[in-house]
C-alpha cells in the first residue's frame, strides 16, 4: 500500500484520539475543573488544537497525493469534505476553549 495512505491513517488516528480527549475534557469541565493537579479546561484546549493540527496534517496529505491519480469524472464524496471541515471546528473549538 502506498506510503501516503499510512499517514493519512497515522494523523488522522492521532487527531480522533486528541478529538475525544477535547470532547471528553471539556464536558468534564462542565462539574469539576481539576481532576488531581491538572486542569481539565488547558488540556481539552491543547487537545482541541492537536487534533486540529493533526487533521490539517492528515487531509494536506491525502488531497496532495491523491489529486495525482485523479482523472476526470472522480470525485472525492462528502467524507472529503467533512474531513476537511474537521480541521478549522477543531481549532475553533480550541479558541473557545481558551477563555
Amino acid at each position: 500500500m502506498e506510503d501516503y495512505i499510512h499517514a493519512t491513517r497515522a494523523f488522522l488516528f492521532m487527531g480522533m484520539i486528541a478529538g475525544a480527549v477535547s470532547f471528553f475534557g471539556l464536558c468534564a469541565s462542565f462539574y469539576h475543573s481539576h481532576i488531581g493537579s491538572i486542569s481539565i479546561k488547558p488540556l481539552a484546549m491543547s487537545a482541541s488544537f492537536a487534533a486540529g493540527v493533526c487533521s490539517l496534517i492528515a487531509m494536506a496529505t491525502f488531497t496532495g497525493m491523491y489529486s495525482q491519480y485523479i482523472v476526470l469524472g472522480v470525485w472525492y464524496g462528502w467524507s472529503f469534505g467533512l474531513g476537511w471541515a474537521s480541521f478549522p471546528l477543531f481549532l475553533i473549538t480550541g479558541g473557545l476553549a481558551w477563555k
